[in-house]
């Protein structure tokens, strides 16, 4: 994927994520490699830090990396924060901001360890494989 398809991909997935639609999200990220998922969760971050400098009321988008033991980096997770109402309780006596997840990675329900990085990295190297055969 160029930088261009990038930016046009997280343009539409962070309406998702803002949404809530974890489904949708999910299966967006998971039908790309590995790198473009990644390349794309970070250009939604952007989009939604430039968006939170003009309405700060926008809800937050927070993505988390893990790096397997080839030093490849998977994205593990994106959560959605929204700042609680002042007369909500568990703002004062908890966390001030509601997380909502938004993505399951490729592997989820192997954990979030060395098997879901494993299952992502081998789904991923299956589907080059299945688009390069597709091309010959």
């Amino acid at each position: 994927m160029n930088q261009r398809e990038i930016e046009q991909r997280a343009e539409d997935l962070i309406g998702r994520a803002e949404s809530g639609d974890k489904d949708g999200l999910s299966a967006e990220l998971n039908s790309m490699t590995m790198e473009d998922r990644l390349a794309v969760a970070r250009e939604m971050d952007r989009l939604n830090e430039e968006r939170r400098a003009n309405n700060p009321d926008l809800p937050d988008i927070e993505i988390n990396v893990t790096t397997d033991s080839g030093g490849r980096e998977h994205l593990a997770d994106i959560d959605v924060l929204e700042e609680r109402a002042w007369y909500n309780p568990a703002r004062w006596f908890g966390d001030k901001f509601s997380r909502e997840d938004v993505y399951d990675p490729p592997g989820d329900e192997l954990g979030s360890g060395m098997a879901q990085q494993a299952a992502d990295a081998i789904r991923d190297r299956y589907r080059r494989i299945d688009e390069i055969s597709r091309l010959q």
